[in-house]
C-alpha cells in the first residue's frame, strides 16, 4: 500500500528531523506571567502548549464555570472545529462533531476513563463541568494513543486534584425555566497527597410548557498518595444519576405527556505510576458502569407503552513505560485489555492492543512518530500510525503538522445479531487517513496570538444499513470526506482584559452512497453531510477589575447547516431543508460583597445571561431552543 504524505508535512518532518541544533537561534524573550500549560493528552509524553505538534485546545474549569457554563457541551461550543447539536431541551440528546466527522468520532476521557459506548456513540447532554479542573481538546486523529472511536479527536477532562491547604467553594444560581445549579467542592491535603470531593446538582422545568423536566446530579471524588519513594496513586470516581423527561416525538413536536430517559453512570478509574532514575512506568485500570433507559408509559387506558434499558460496562488496563533516550528522545511502549459487555440485549467483546511512540523534544523542535496494532474480537487486527512535528522559526513563528490514521470499531448493533439485522462476519472498522499543516505567530512577545491550520480528513468503510428482509445487516460501504481552516486569536491577560476568536471554515462531502439512492438519504451521493455548519465562530472577552468584578461576553455564531425535517401522520415523509444561520450572544458579571459582609467568608453574586437578544434559531431541525435565559446566584469560597 502506497501513502500519499502532503509536501508541507514532509517538509516540516525534514526541517524538525534533520536541521543542526547548532544553526537554531532560540528566541530569548519570555515572560514568566505567560508559561505554557503542560499538555499530556495530545502525545505519550508531557509537553508544554506551545510546543506540542497538534492542534489543541485547553480550557479552563474555574474559568467556566465563573462563566456560568454547567455542562461540557456548553463549553465545546468556544472550540474551533467542534459543532455541538441539540435535540431540545435540557438534558436532551447532545451530538457532537468534530472537523465535519461522524458524532462518533471524538473519544471523550475523564481522568482518562472513557465515556463513550462500545462503537463511539456518544451523548453529551448530561455531562457537566462539576469539579472540572481543564479540558484539554486534541483535533486530528490519536488512535495510536487511543484506540478505537479517537478518528476526528480526543477530549480529556481532568477532575480536581486537592490543594496544598484545605479549601472549598459553594456556588448557588436560579432563574428562567424554573432553573437553579449548585456546585459545591471541598480539598483536604493527606500525606503528601490529598482527597477533593465536589457534589453538583442541577435542576430545571425545561423550555416546553409540559414534560419537560431535568434533574441532574453528580458526584465526583479524588485520591492521591505516595506509597512509595518514586510512585505515585491516583484514584478517581465519577457518579451521575439523571433523569430526562422529553414531550416530543420524532418530528420534534410536543405531543408526549409522560416519556423520558434516565442515565445512572458510574466512572472509576486507578493510576500507579513509578519513577525510576530515569525511565517511567505507569499501570492503569478503567471502569465504566452505565445503566440507561428510555421510557414511554401509556398516555391513556389502552395505550401501548414502551421502555427500553439497557446495562453497558467497559473495563480497561494500560500498562505504558517511558524510557529516555539519547538525542533528546523519549521511546514510550504500552499495551492494554479491554472488556465490553451490555446486557439488555446480552453482548460481550474482548479487545487488546500494542503501540510504541517515539517522541523527541529538543530546543526548538518536537517531533513523534508513533504506532498501534489493535485486535478484536469481531474484526480482528487493525494497525494504526501517526506522524507529527512542531518548530518554533524565526520572528516568533511556529510551523506544524502531522499526518496519521485512526479508526472506529463497530457497534455491538453493528456487529452481533439483533432484531432487526444478522450479524456480519466481514464487517470492518470504520477508518480515516487525515494530514493537517498549521502556523501560529505571537506579537508583543505573546500578548496576542493568531494562528491558522488547514486539515483534510478521509473517511473510509463507512457503515451503512442494507435493509433485506430477514437477512437485513450492516455494511462498509460509503465513503466521506471532510476538510477546512481554523483560525484561532489569544490575548493573554492584558490590565485584566483577556480574549479569544476563531473562526471555522469546513466543506464536507458524501463521495460514494450507501445503500439508500433517494437525495434524502443521511449518505447522499455529493451531498454534505448533515448539521455541520460551513462557517462557524465564537468569540469571547473579559475584563477583570482590580475591585474583583469580572465581566465576560461570548458572541456565537453559526452558519446554514443542511438537515431533514421529519413529518408526522398522515404522509410520514421526510424533507430536506436548510437551517438558517444565527448569532447568540451570552454575558455573565461576578460582583464581589466583600465590602458588605467585611470579615465573612469571600462571597460574590453572579449574574449569567444567555442568547441576551433573544435569537430564534434551531439546533436540529423542528426542535425547540432555549431562548433568553436569565440566572442569578451567589459563589463562596473558603
Amino acid at each position: 500500500m502506497r501513502i500519499r504524505v502532503p509536501l508541507a508535512v514532509a517538509v516540516l518532518v525534514r526541517l524538525t528531523v534533520a536541521a543542526p541544533l547548532a544553526a537554531q537561534r532560540p528566541d530569548t524573550r519570555t515572560d514568566t506571567a505567560r508559561i505554557a500549560p503542560v499538555v499530556v493528552t495530545a502525545t505519550s509524553t508531557p509537553i508544554a502548549l506551545d510546543r506540542v505538534p497538534a492542534s489543541v485546545t485547553v480550557l479552563d474549569g474555574a474559568m467556566l464555570r465563573a462563566e456560568g457554563l454547567t455542562h461540557i457541551a456548553d463549553a465545546l461550543r468556544q472550540v474551533p472545529g467542534m459543532a455541538v447539536v441539540q435535540s431540545g431541551s435540557f438534558g436532551a440528546p447532545t451530538a457532537l462533531f468534530t472537523r465535519g466527522a461522524q458524532s462518533n468520532y471524538t473519544k471523550v476521557l475523564v481522568d482518562g476513563v472513557p465515556v463513550n459506548d462500545p462503537g463511539g456513540a456518544l451523548d453529551l447532554g448530561l455531562l457537566t463541568l462539576d469539579d472540572v479542573e481543564r479540558i484539554e481538546i486534541v483535533r486530528g486523529p490519536t488512535s495510536v494513543l487511543y484506540g478505537s472511536d479517537a478518528v476526528a479527536g480526543v477530549i480529556q477532562i481532568f477532575t480536581r486534584r486537592a490543594a496544598a491547604r484545605p479549601r472549598g467553594s459553594v456556588d448557588a444560581r436560579g432563574g428562567s425555566y424554573s432553573t437553579y445549579d449548585v456546585d459545591a467542592s471541598a480539598d483536604l491535603p493527606l500525606g503528601g497527597g490529598g482527597i477533593s470531593v465536589g457534589e453538583g446538582h442541577h435542576a430545571s422545568n425545561g423550555i416546553y410548557e409540559f414534560n419537560s423536566r431535568y434533574r441532574n446530579d453528580v458526584g465526583n471524588a479524588t485520591l492521591t498518595y505516595s506509597p512509595w519513594s518514586g510512585a505515585r496513586l491516583t484514584g478517581t470516581g465519577r457518579y451521575t444519576d439523571a433523569i430526562a423527561h422529553f414531550p416530543t416525538d420524532f418530528t420534534g413536536a410536543p405531543i408526549d405527556p409522560n416519556a423520558y430517559r434516565t442515565e445512572k453512570r458510574t466512572l472509576f478509574g486507578a493510576e500507579l505510576e513509578q519513577r525510576f532514575s530515569r525511565a517511567r512506568a505507569s499501570l492503569g485500570l478503567t471502569s465504566n458502569l452505565a445503566n440507561d433507559a428510555s421510557i414511554d408509559p401509556p398516555n391513556a387506558s389502552g395505550d401501548i407503552g414502551s421502555s427500553l434499558a439497557t446495562r453497558t460496562l467497559r473495563q480497561a488496563a494500560d500498562l505504558r513505560v517511558a524510557v529516555p533516550l539519547p538525542s533528546a528522545l523519549t521511546l514510550t511502549v504500552g499495551g492494554s485489555a479491554e472488556r465490553q459487555h451490555q446486557a439488555g440485549p446480552e453482548y460481550d467483546r474482548r479487545n487488546a492492543a500494542t503501540y510504541v511512540e517515539l517522541v523527541r523534544s529538543a530546543g526548538l523542535t518536537t517531533a513523534t512518530v508513533g504506532a498501534r496494532l489493535d485486535h478484536s474480537g469481531t474484526f480482528g487486527d487493525f494497525g494504526t500510525y501517526r506522524v507529527s512535528a512542531s518548530r518554533v522559526l524565526p520572528a516568533a513563528f511556529r510551523a506544524r503538522a502531522s499526518i496519521g490514521t485512526a479508526f472506529r470499531e463497530p457497534s455491538f448493533f453493528e456487529s452481533f445479531d439483533t432484531p432487526f439485522s444478522v450479524a456480519n462476519p466481514d464487517l470492518r472498522p470504520e477508518h480515516t487517513t487525515s494530514w493537517e499543516a498549521g502556523l501560529e505567530h505571537e506579537i508583543a512577545s505573546g500578548a496576542v496570538t493568531l494562528g491558522a491550520t488547514y486539515f483534510h480528513q478521509r473517511f473510509v468503510d463507512l457503515i451503512d444499513y442494507r435493509f433485506n428482509g430477514a437477512a437485513s445487516r450492516y455494511e462498509n460501504i460509503a465513503l466521506a470526506r471532510a476538510a477546512g481552516t481554523e483560525v484561532e486569536l489569544r490575548l493573554a491577560p492584558i490590565s485584566g482584559v483577556s480574549g479569544d476568536a476563531s473562526y471555522t471554515w469546513l466543506d464536507t462531502k458524501v463521495l460514494r452512497a450507501g445503500f439508500d439512492p433517494t437525495p434524502l438519504a443521511v449518505l447522499a451521493q455529493g451531498g454534505p453531510l448533515l448539521r455541520r455548519p460551513k462557517h462557524s465562530a465564537s468569540a469571547g472577552l473579559r475584563y477583570d477589575l482590580p475591585s474583583g468584578i469580572a465581566v465576560t461576553a461570548r458572541a456565537t455564531y453559526v452558519g446554514k447547516r443542511a438537515d431533514h425535517l421529519f413529518h408526522g401522520a398522515p404522509t410520514f415523509d421526510t424533507e430536506a431543508v436548510t437551517l438558517d444561520p444565527y448569532t447568540k450572544l451570552d454575558l455573565s458579571l461576578a460582583l464581589p460583597l466583600r465590602s458588605v459582609w467585611s470579615g465573612l467568608t469571600p462571597v460574590a453574586a453572579t449574574i449569567r445571561a444567555d442568547n441576551v437578544t433573544g435569537t430564534r434559531y434551531q439546533s436540529v431541525a423542528g426542535y425547540a431552543t432555549p431562548g433568553r435565559m436569565i440566572l442569578a446566584g451567589l459563589r463562596a469560597s473558603f
